[in-house]
């Protein structure tokens, strides 16, 4: 990813961060080891903020690629992350419980290989859980700065994820409320425009409209940890090993 990026989702109240923590959570809490303590993988921890969120659920380790990331976690007193590539896990074989990998495999060539190597290091029944982006007709420069390489739809997820050899507990449409927005921005023309816009691709707004849109997604969270959307601009999967 482009480095400000990283200064965005260092925003640990940006209400997009907001909904990922809150999804991740709820998602845990209900596929995880019946909330005794775990050991989880956060793939791609960018900043630290899910980890910081899982603290207490058991051992929660992270690993990014950047260095820029990782001494973000650091300065949040963060000791359990290291530098590693998501095509090639650094662990040794049923190690996890939970493996979390939020928007990563976009950014992965082989993704399929990525996924494998997620149940490499997977426990027997262990549980993976991961985002990545929808419908490459929502492509954006918003992609190009994060250096995405696809977007997904649930059918090619599903597919992918039984060719890694998972078994698929939920796989479902996210962020349904970013979906009418973002398509419209992009049929204008806006969002393929050259020039990045920090604010506007990243939905910065004032601290008002910010609380009413975290209110937003976690509601959406608490949604989607017992049902499915039928669209949005994002896809989530739970598969168990």
């Amino acid at each position: 990813m482009e480095e400000f990026v990283y200064d965005v989702i260092g925003l640990d109240n940006w209400w997009w961060e907001v909904g990922r923590r809150a999804l991740v959570a709820s998602l845990v809490n209900r596929y995880g080891n019946n909330g005794s303590t775990e050991s989880i993988l956060e793939i791609g921890c960018g900043t630290g903020a899910t980890i910081k969120e899982l603290e207490g659920r058991g051992l929660v380790v992270g690993m990014d690629i950047s260095p820029l990331a990782l001494g973000r976690c650091v300065e949040k007193g963060i000791d359990t992350v290291c530098a590693a590539d998501g095509a090639l896990l650094p662990y040794r074989d049923e190690q996890f419980d939970v493996v979390i990998s939020i928007d990563v495999l976009e950014h992965i060539d082989d993704d399929v290989s990525a996924l494998q190597e997620i149940k490499r290091v997977c426990k027997p029944g262990g549980v993976a859980i991961f985002t990545v982006p929808a419908f490459q007709f929502l492509w954006s420069r918003r992609d190009d700065t994060a250096h995405h390489l696809r977007r997904y739809t649930l059918r090619e997820v599903k597919k992918k994820v039984r060719q890694a050899g998972f078994r698929i507990r939920r796989a479902t449409y996210i962020n349904l409320p970013l979906f009418l927005p973002l398509f419209l921005l992009v049929k204008v023309g806006y969002l393929l425009q050259r020039n990045p816009s920090r604010t506007m691709d990243y939905v910065l707004v004032p601290s008002p409209i910010n609380k009413v849109l975290s209110w937003i997604v976690k509601r959406e969270a608490d949604w989607l940890a017992q049902s499915d959307l039928p669209i949005g601009s994002s896809i989530g999967c739970v598969a168990t090993k």
